[in-house]
């Protein structure tokens, strides 16, 4: 009834009163806790100490938190009525917002994915393994999908995803269990079967003497990287009146939407490439994109970008029957190998003269640098001479030697066929 009257008198009063009121409740009505939870008044002794309804000791009031009962036991956290609704999972009474986040009874951490009952942190961006790092996959469902059309060549810009750890590789006989923990490892081997190839594209514009190659020049999916992803080009040589050792006329051609396209040529009257000779492609300059590289009737290599032009053309060399790519001296910048010498893949420049012998690199003593194998012989990564065979013949042809033999028939102009196997 004090109490009562202390805070209608409050009510009616101004801020003496409530003063007055607030001094009425600490000081003349103290509360205790008794052993069930609930609190009573208790009355201030003489000396203005309080006594208990036992005359124990008074103690302060506790005030109970929203996860604690009036009984001092913790209730247990309740998931909200909504969250399947919102596409949560409940998981120990929270709302697990995501299914991706979902892992088992734990719920991964905000930017958190479950890879195979595991959570994991999603990595870079990436539209296959090759662009993570060791021991990744591309998960695509973390990303965008495939998109048609566009302004690029192929018609199509690729599906999309994250770098996640590479999954567990089950033991033989273990369950991988549903969700997966673990992926089983299979193997098909395709029944033999016979080759019959049919054509199925077909260049007829000139006379070919030599094998095309086929490598990736130009970005066809427009996801800023050319590799092989984007649609590959045919590269070759033609030659005209049956001359197959002058006049050269580089092709690319590429197949985009069922039809051949013509993506550029290259002649040159002054110094023509040699149309009998061998190309090489690959990337030789360090920049992201492959080059094609090609000997002219001079003596010199011609380097050219994906798109036609001219990278650098080398100083006279000697013979260039046979070019290749490959990196010597293994640094991670390819040199370009051809009969008579050793060039720099970014500048064309001449590191090393070889003896004139058609060249490809090798490990020949197994101690982990390549070497140049030739017919009768061969060099290591600095020209030195490792071994020779004694052996004679074309092989062996001076560096300055030319041939001399009469042009063979050039053969029917199926430049550049295409086979379907089936």
């Amino acid at each position: 009834m004090l109490l009562c009257w202390g805070l209608a008198a409050s009510a009616a009063c101004g801020d003496d009163a409530r003063e007055s009121a607030t001094e009425s409740l600490t000081s003349s009505s103290p509360t205790t806790t008794v052993t069930d939870g609930s609190t009573v008044p208790t009355e201030a002794g003489s000396d203005g100490s309080t006594g208990t309804a036992g005359d124990s000791q008074a103690t302060s009031t506790t005030q109970t938190s929203d996860s604690e009962s009036t009984d001092g036991t913790t209730a247990e956290p309740v998931c909200p009525a909504d969250c399947a609704d919102q596409g949560g999972t409940c998981i120990g009474g929270e709302c697990c917002p995501t299914e991706d986040r979902t892992c088992g009874d734990v719920c991964c951490p905000e930017g958190g994915f479950c890879s195979f009952n595991t959570c994991v942190t999603p990595g870079d961006t990436c539209i296959d393994a090759s662009e993570c790092a060791d021991e990744e996959y591309c998960e695509y469902s973390l990303g965008e999908p495939e998109m048609m059309g566009g302004m690029c060549q192929g018609g199509v810009t690729p599906a999309t995803g994250k770098c996640l750890p590479a999954p567990p590789v089950c033991l033989d006989g273990q369950d991988p269990g549903d969700p997966p923990t673990c992926l089983t490892t299979c193997e098909y081997k395709p029944p033999p079967g016979a080759f019959t190839p049919v054509v199925k594209y077909h260049w007829d514009k000139g006379d070919v003497m030599m094998t095309p190659i086929v490598v990736q020049l130009d970005d066809d999916n427009c996801d800023l990287i050319v590799d092989e992803r984007d649609i590959p080009e045919i590269v070759f040589s033609t030659f005209d009146n049956g001359d197959y050792n002058n006049n050269g006329t580089i092709h690319v051609i590429s197949i985009v939407g069922g039809q051949i396209v013509e993506k550029w040529t290259y002649f040159d009257a002054v110094d023509p490439i040699a149309p009998g000779r061998e190309l090489a492609g690959g990337d030789i300059d360090g920049v992201p994109g492959n080059e094609v590289v090609a000997a002219t009737t001079t003596g010199k290599i011609v380097a050219f970008r994906g798109d036609g032009t001219i990278l650098w053309t080398s100083p006279v060399q000697g013979s260039g029957v046979f070019v290749s790519i490959t990196d010597l001296d293994q640094d991670g910048a390819p040199e370009v190998l051809t009969p008579s010498a050793v060039l720099d893949g970014k500048t064309g420049a001449i590191e090393t003269a070889l003896g004139g012998h058609i060249n490809t690199a090798a490990d020949l003593d197994g101690d982990g640098q390549l070497d140049i194998v030739h017919a009768t012989g061969a060099y290591n990564a600095a020209g030195g001479v490792m071994a020779t065979t004694g052996l004679e013949g074309r092989g062996a042809r001076s560096p300055t030697s030319t041939s001399t033999a009469r042009p063979r028939s050039p053969p029917s102009p199926t430049a550049a066929t295409c086979w379907r196997t089936t």
